[in-house]
């Protein structure tokens, strides 16, 4: 896997910039942004923490970032949830869906514990029976409580760490043309023609269809099957 310091100089050597001072300066921020808007695309492996805590008693809110929550220490607020489950310590347990903390509190307002509704114009609304939020003090909430003593394993997204000369990108090394591609692109449009970017993103996107592709062979066919639902369908 190739550290930084080689992705950058290959960067240079494609962009036609050897010995550019300020070229090279370039070239770490654009393999930066890139490897973030690859992030932002792709759910790396490299990228996912996990922390759990055991739950204490009823009516809890568990901090994420204190000794007396999760502890989590290697991202910080907002956190970016991927998955809960509740169980024991042996075992990964039940999974609870995440919800926004605005939409989560409305949910726990609607009477009732109907799991789906259908409302006009054929529109299945999900409401599963276990779900969980983070409110605005960084405090997880759940529904339903979890039995005293239960574990919640909680998996979560990581950003990517910042450039540094004598670190690797958090991403498979086979990819590694990905970050150059990207960085070039940058490189070129940060030293030629600066005054016209207006947000480096928008020119990352030519890297759209190899980072599909990128997913697809890292991920698979990942997809759940569908519903339809007919015209004729009644909720009883």
């Amino acid at each position: 896997m190739a550290l930084y310091s080689a992705l950058r100089d290959t960067t240079l050597i494609l962009a036609d910039e050897i010995g550019n001072t300020d070229a090279q300066t370039v070239a770490e921020k654009g393999l930066e942004e890139t490897m973030k808007y690859v992030a932002s695309k792709v759910l790396l492996d490299s990228l996912v923490s996990t922390a759990t805590f055991i739950w204490l008693a009823a009516g809890d809110q568990v901090e994420l970032f204190t000794a007396g929550g999760f502890n989590i220490t290697d991202a910080s607020s907002p956190l970016e949830p991927l998955s809960l489950f509740v169980g024991t310590v042996d075992t990964n347990g039940i999974p609870y869906v995440y919800r926004r903390f605005l939409q989560w509190k409305d949910l726990q307002a609607q009477p009732g514990r109907l799991r789906t509704a259908i409302f006009g114009g054929l529109v299945l609304d999900e409401r599963p029976e276990r779900t969980f939020t983070i409110n605005a003090s960084d405090e997880m909430e759940l529904f339903p409580e979890p039995a005293v003593g239960k574990q919640l394993t909680l998996h979560y997204r990581l950003t990517p760490a910042p450039y540094a000369d004598s670190t690797t990108p958090e991403i498979p090394a086979r990819w590694d043309s990905l970050l150059i591609n990207g960085a070039v692109m940058y490189v070129k449009e940060q030293v030629r023609q600066p005054e016209q970017i207006i947000n480096p993103y928008d020119f990352f996107k030519a890297l759209d269809e190899e980072i599909t592709r990128m997913e697809s062979q890292l991920r698979g066919t990942m997809s759940r099957p569908s519903m339809k639902i007919g015209k004729s369908y009644r909720v009883i």
